[in-house]
Parts: C-alpha cells; structure tokens; sequence
C-alpha cells in the first residue's frame, strides 16, 4: 500500500512538471502590450530552460481563479506623467440652521492641481470659492478656502487599470479649510470641514477629461455665518462640480495608445513622431460681433435690439473638450421715455440703453470629437458652449444711471465653416441669463433682479498648428511668393454703444471710408498705415448758442439755450503699427492660402473733429439769429488701435476682405454721444469692407 502511494505520489510530481514546462503564455494575454515589446518577450522566452519560464511576467496574475483581479495596463512612475490640472463650476448649499436663516443655492468655481501616484490613488490640492444670497434679506455671502482630496479608483479595483476607460468612478475624502464672510452683517469665519464624495471622470482623449463630482460634508459651527450657533453644534452642506481635468502629458499607457493606432483610419496620419493627427489639441483666437436682444417686460425682443462684440482665446484639451475665455461687451434698449413737447423741442421719444461689459469663461463640448478619428479640418463643425459670465452692469435712466456688478450663464450653439486650413467662420447663437443685485439707499436691506436675453454672434476663429503637425517648409519656395506692398481702400459702417440717443432722427447706417497701406517684411510680420474718415448722426437736446451780429458795432452776441439739435459729427483717424498674419504664425506659411486672417495694433489719432449739424427744424429763431453749436474741439485726440482683416484671394494679386477695428482715444468727448469709457478713452468701433492689390516684387 505505501509502495502504491509512493508511485501514486511520483507520477503526479511528473504529471505536474509537465504541465509547468507547457504552461506557455498564449498570444492572447500578451495583446495588450505592444507589439515591438511581446515580439521580444516571446524570443526571450524561447531561449530558456526546458521549464520555459517566461521572463518580466507573473503569469499568477492570469490564472483565472474566484479571487482573479485584472491588473490592466502599465502604469508610469515618472514625476510629470499623471500630473493634471483641475478647474471647473459649480453649486453648494448650507443646511439652514432654521427657518428664518438659510442661503440660496451658491454658486462656485474652483482650481486644483493633482497627481496620480498609483493605479489605484491620486493627491489633490485645490482653491474652491462660492458666492450667492442670503434667503431672508439677500445680501451676498462668499466663502473661499482650500481643499485636500485623496481620491481612489474603483473602476480600477475591479476592471483593472486603464486609462482609456469611457467612464472611471472615483471615491473622495477630503479635508478643507474655507473662510466665509456675509457682507451685510460684516461677520466672517474660519471653519474646518471634512467631505466624502465620488467622481464620474469621462475619458474625451489623451489628456482630456470631463468630471462629475457630487458630495456630502459637515464643517464646525459658523460656516453660514449665523449669528446663533445651531443646535446640532456643526454645520452640514452638500453640491456637486462639474469639472476639466486637463493632464500635462498623454496620459495612455502603451497599451491604450497601441489599441488606439489599431483603429486609426488612413486620413488620421501620424506624424514624424508617431503622434495621430487626432490627438491634436489646437490654441485658437476668435473676434466675433453681432446683435443682442433683450427679454424685457416692456419691450420685445426685436425692438431692444442692441450690438454684441467678443474677443476670445482658447485652447482644446482633447478634441472633445476646450476651454475658452472672452472678453466681451453687449448694449441693448431696455426701456423707452416719453419727452412731452416744449418751445424748444417736439415730442420725442427717448431710448434709454443698456450696456453690460466683462469676462466670460466658457466650457466647450465637442460631441463630434468623441469619434477616434476626428480631425479639426472637416468642412463644418458644431460644438456647444456653456459659459460663466461677469461683469459691470450700466443702466441708463433719466437723471442717472444704475451701476452694478451682475453674473451671468450662458449657453449656446457653435456653427464653423472651414474657409481654409485651421480658418473658420461661424455663426453662434447664444441665450443668456443674468443676476445682480441693486443696493438702495433708502432702507437697509437688497433687492435681487435678472433678465435674460439672446445673441447671435458672427466672426472668425484661427487654430494654432504646432511644429510636429506642419508640413515642411520651403523657405526659398515660399520667398519667392513674397507680396511686399499691399494697398487697399476700404468702406462701411461705424458703432457706438452709446447711453441715452434719440430714437426719432437718429440714424443706424453710420458710414467712414478710408485706405491703408502695408509693407511686409516676411509671410507673418509687417507694418501697416491706415486712415478711415468717420461720420455719426445723433439727434439730442443739447445746449447751443443762440449768436446774433450787430452791424454797427460789429460785434457779435451769443446766448447760451437748449433745444433738439441734429449733431453730424465727423473724424479723421490715423493709426500706425504691427501686423501679423495669424494664419501663418499659428498655423504655418502656406501659399496661395484663400483665405487669410491678419491682427493689426499701433497708436492712432483723431484730428478734424467737427460738428456739422443743424437745430431742428421744428425750433424757429428770431430773424438774424444764428445757431452754433457749443463744442468746438480743437487739437488732436491721441489713443490706440486693435483690428483684424479677413482676407479672401480673389487673384494672386487682389483680394477682398472685411475688418473690425477697435479705437480707444483720450478725453474724446461728442455732445450727443455718450460714449463707452475704458479708463478715460472713448471707444468706437469701425466695421469695413474693401478691396486691396499686393505687388510682388520675386519672379
């Protein structure tokens, strides 16, 4: 019997060895990796003893047992791989302590910077900031602080790591410090707090992310700023961010990244370094003007019709996710007055305006950039933008104005046109909401307001190209199609986003002409001289000088009186500066380009500043009398100039093109023109069509 055991027992130890020296890892687990690398593994494999053990893998990991866990792709340990920037929105709200005393929800915003230091942990550190209104009595409450988060992956536990995962949930645990303060009451506190919460994080590209993240906390006594502590001795609140995470280098593993060149499409070409087309993640300017109309009680949408002007910046963190910020500024009517007839006018019918000016920060959701091989230069786009605005809020009124600080959301729809390679155009229909808050002198409390309202923006948007993604240049190829000398004329219409004009006899097609002149030194730099003659029609009851002339003495008599006068003003503007073809410093030279998109700055000047109007007609003067008018303006008003020129070649020599400008000029001062004031300058805004003729001077 024990001889029976002892042969029992030595054909099992042989049974065993055998099915070690054939446990061969297949193919299959080793698609993951990528080929250079399994083609290596399997050769050192082969030159082993006859167990055949294969070297740098734990083949325990694949056995599929109950406690099986997939450990997933590789995972980096350099410093910079997996570091990331977070910023994003959102909204909280503090349990009330009671009834009587409770916030609306607070709006927030925050920034952060983490590090994932395993397949399983990450680090972040974060700046997190609310704002709203007290229930009661709206005031305004703010709470700023910083926040430690340790997060861990659950999807990675049980799915094995990797970093290509459509959707990845995250756990939080937290520790904060906020510091809060309630401007009505002038009470501030300092409130530790500790969070638990989860992240939805969504995979848009390498190193693009979209996060969700709801969560729960409890802070000490006093974060709400009550004036009684609560009863239950500490303060409890709850939100949710919606958030960017933008990582500092491609965040793919090696087996995420071969798995993804698996299913590149020939158009999606790789560059010299074997980064896809796709994976691009374009800078971009945009300028943009259009009409604003506001939803008011009193008035319908078409009739508060106003101007709209935007310039942005922006950048796409994955080609379904960008982030872009504007500076901006819109006017509409938003109420009209009745002016009863006098001796010195008729009745008149007087728009008051509007005018909101500020910075806008916009999230950017591109669905079409979820597809693998997605490229920047199909010939329409759509993407959609959601945005956080503020500003200062002007609202003009008869005997005033009303001044405030107002924030605003936004949503829209983005539709571009490619006009040439990394040029578009684009239309973008927008609705916005607005808040803010107006402080009266009278009694001892706030009152809240909003409107909201639509525009619909036109322009143009440049994407940069980075030096991998450009064709080669031939700089002897692309001298020789150097245009040194470009003239041009020009015409079109000006805008003023004025205060308080005239409705009756004030004219909307306000006209300059003009033409410049540019020299450039190379296919992205040059110098460019422009003037434009400038005329603005603005009926208002102004002051003018009633002047008779005596004969006999020769001397001549004014009287100072007030009536409707039909102000024509006309200006002569001169600038001088730098221009540069975005297109080619952005995206590259290319020639014979067919459309072309060019910035232009310098000082400029405004001379000849005259008043050629008349008194209404209505208004009769004694025989002999004359009216002038009151300003004189004299000298020149010095300032700056900010344009683009949009090009479109028609000939290798003639092109047409479309230019917004932008004049700031000192102390200028129109009677009749409440003009927008940007630290002490007046702005006027030129919009103008030409054609222009380029001599080349290389065969």
């Amino acid at each position: 019997m024990k001889q029976n055991f002892l042969i029992c027992l030595f054909l099992g130890l042989l049974v065993s060895q055998h099915s070690v020296a054939q446990t061969v890892v297949p193919d299959s687990v080793l698609l993951p990796y990528l080929q250079d690398e399994a083609e290596k593994m399997h050769r050192d494999s082969l030159r082993q003893h006859h167990l055949n053990h294969a070297r740098g893998l734990n083949a325990s990991r694949y056995v599929m047992e109950d406690r099986y866990r997939n450990y997933g792709d590789r995972f980096s340990h350099r410093f910079l791989d997996h570091l990331f920037l977070q910023g994003g929105v959102g909204i909280e709200r503090i349990l009330p302590p009671d009834d009587d005393y409770s916030y609306d929800v607070l709006g927030g915003a925050h920034i952060a910077i983490g590090k994932q230091w395993s397949k399983l942990s990450t680090l972040r550190l974060s700046l997190v900031g609310h704002y709203g209104y007290q229930r009661q009595y709206d005031y305004s409450f703010y709470k700023i602080g910083g926040r430690l988060d340790y997060l861990y992956s659950i999807s990675n536990y049980f799915g094995g790591y990797n970093p290509a995962r459509r959707m990845e949930v995250q756990a939080i645990f937290g520790l904060g410090l906020q510091y809060g303060r309630a401007s009505h009451f002038q009470r501030s506190s300092v409130s530790p707090e500790f969070h638990l919460g989860a992240q939805f994080k969504f995979f848009t590209g390498p190193q693009g992310y979209l996060a969700v993240e709801p969560y729960l906390g409890v802070g000490s006594d006093q974060m709400d700023v009550s004036s009684n502590n609560n009863w239950r001795g500490y303060d409890i609140f709850y939100g949710a961010n919606l958030s960017v995470v933008y990582y500092l280098r491609n965040n793919l593993s090696p087996e995420a990244r071969w798995r993804f060149m698996r299913q590149r499409s020939q158009a999606n070409y790789l560059t010299a370094d074997s980064v896809a087309q796709s994976w691009r993640m374009p800078f971009f300017l945009e300028v943009s003007n259009g009409i604003h109309l506001a939803n008011q009680s009193d008035l319908g949408l078409m009739k508060s019709m106003g101007s709209d002007w935007r310039i942005a910046v922006g950048k796409w963190i994955s080609p379904a996710l960008g982030l872009r910020l504007s500076a901006f500024s819109r006017s509409a009517l938003w109420r009209k007055e009745e002016v009863a007839a006098t001796s010195s006018w008729p009745a008149l019918s007087r728009d008051q305006h509007s005018l909101y000016s500020g910075g806008a920060v916009d999230l950017l959701l591109n669905p079409m950039g979820l597809s693998k091989n997605y490229l920047w230069n199909r010939p329409f786009s759509f993407f959609v933008p959601l945005g956080v605005e503020y500003g200062q809020l002007q609202k003009f009124q008869t005997g005033g104005k009303l001044s405030c600080r107002a924030l605003g959301l936004t949503a829209g729809v983005h539709l571009g046109y490619t006009l040439s390679e990394d040029l578009q155009a684009f239309i973008e229909p927008k609705y916005e909401w607005l808040q803010y808050r107006i402080p009266y002198s009278n009694v001892d409390w706030y009152k809240r307001f909003s409107e909201n309202g639509w525009s619909i923006a036109v322009g143009v948007s440049v994407m940069m190209r980075g030096k991998r993604y450009r064709q080669e240049e031939n700089a002897d190829f692309f001298g020789r199609h150097l245009q040194p000398l470009t003239v041009g004329l020009w015409g079109g219409m000006n805008f003023v986003q004025a205060e308080s004009p005239y409705l009756e006899g004030t004219s909307l097609m306000n006209m300059n002409y003009g033409g410049y002149v540019e020299c450039h030194f190379s296919h992205v730099h040059g110098i460019r001289a422009a003037f434009e003659r400038l005329s603005h029609h603005a009926d208002a009851v102004t002051t003018y000088h009633d002047v008779t002339y005596d004969a006999a003495s020769g001397v001549e008599a004014a009287v100072v009186r007030q009536g409707l006068w039909k102000h024509n003003w006309t200006l002569n503007l001169l600038s001088l500066g730098y221009q540069m073809d975005l297109t080619a410093a952005l995206s590259g030279v290319q020639a014979r380009r067919p459309f072309t998109l060019s910035a232009f700055i310098g000082p400029a000047a405004a001379f000849g500043i005259k008043d050629s109007g008349h008194l209404d007609s209505s208004i009769s003067l004694q025989e002999g009398h004359e009216a002038r008018p009151v300003d004189v303006i004299d000298g020149v008003k010095a300032g700056g100039v900010l344009g683009f020129k949009l090009q479109a070649r028609v000939s290798p020599h003639i092109a047409v093109t479309l230019s917004p400008s932008w004049y700031l000029l000192h102390d200028l001062t129109l009677s009749g023109l409440d003009l927008p004031r940007i630290g002490g300058c007046s702005l006027v805004e030129t919009l103008n069509v030409g054609v222009q003729y380029s001599l080349s001077f290389h065969h």
